[in-house]
């Protein structure tokens, strides 16, 4: 089993890949959901919707972006713990150091993503 894993380790990179894909998607669809029973609503009662309602169902990505640094953020943590973890187990000190050496620059992107997030909300807020 110990071998089998070090013979796929690449493979938790597009499942994890998968994984933010899919909760974007699912998000996505959530937050389209919404803008559509809003204009519903306005539809029913016989009234024009905000310009900006209109404007959110047609770009989406606009809304969606203040939580990007949250989301590389998690990706560039997930990843460096996991390498983090796989350079621990691994036994071969070449394979190790390349490991560790990618552990760490994923951790200090997942930093760097959280520090934009908090100084974009700390803007926001003022």
């Amino acid at each position: 089993m110990h071998d089998y894993w070090f013979q796929f380790w690449w493979l938790i990179f597009p499942l994890i890949g998968f994984a933010f894909a899919f909760w974007a998607m699912w998000v996505s669809h959530q937050r389209q959901k919404a803008v559509i029973d809003l204009l519903r609503t306005y539809a029913s009662q016989g009234k024009d919707p905000p310009s900006e309602l209109v404007k959110a169902l047609h770009n989406g990505d606009e809304l969606r972006r203040p939580y990007r640094d949250w989301q590389y953020a998690v990706l560039f943590g997930v990843l460096a713990v996991a390498l983090g973890v796989m350079a621990y187990l691994h036994q071969d000190m070449r394979s190790k150091t390349g490991l560790i050496v990618a552990a760490i620059v994923l951790a200090a992107l997942s930093v760097n993503s959280l520090v934009a997030a908090f100084l974009k909300r700390k803007h926001d807020a003022s």
